[in-house]
């Protein structure tokens, strides 16, 4: 008798910690403050264009890298991110044909890169950072502004 009721405490219990973990992943996939939960919410304009890639799902850097001309590592914790976000989306709405891919650099686990990808997330000491085609990185948001309004005098 005592056994059964140990037995079914323990089961009680698994289920209301099933519960609670349940109810703590629904809050915090609604409080998300990474970048990509920004886009969707309140830049989803850059979801329609199709020469933006949202890079959710980080497979091979390289790849990404050789099929955009520019790539953008950013997160939601550095407020210059929108700012970067309007630029790619000016010059995106202009021309079509340049290809731009965006990393949520939050949502990188480097437990599951490559060595080669691990190797480029080392090469990055402060965000945001933009990769070009060529695999040109450039660190810092002043250079980043000033290679995006270059392109955009080339462009216009």
């Amino acid at each position: 008798m005592q056994l059964k009721n140990i037995i079914l405490i323990i089961l009680l219990l698994l289920i209301l910690i099933s519960l609670l973990n349940k109810i703590r992943k629904e809050k915090f996939s609604e409080n998300k403050k990474t970048l990509l939960y920004y886009i969707y919410k309140r830049e989803n304009e850059l979801l329609k264009m199709k020469n933006i890639n949202l890079i959710e799902d980080i497979g091979n850097f390289d790849k990404i890298f050789s099929s955009n001309d520019f790539t953008f590592f950013l997160n939601a914790g550095h407020i210059i991110f929108r700012k970067i976000l309007k630029n790619i989306l000016k010059i995106s709405k202009i021309y079509p044909d340049i290809k731009f891919a965006i990393i949520d650099f939050d949502l990188i686990k480097h437990n599951k890169l490559s060595d080669n990808d691990k190797i480029w997330t080392k090469k990055i000491y402060a965000l945001p950072v933009m990769v070009t085609k060529s695999k040109e990185m450039i660190q810092n948001y002043p250079d980043i502004e000033k290679k995006l309004n270059k392109l955009k005098r080339k462009l216009y």
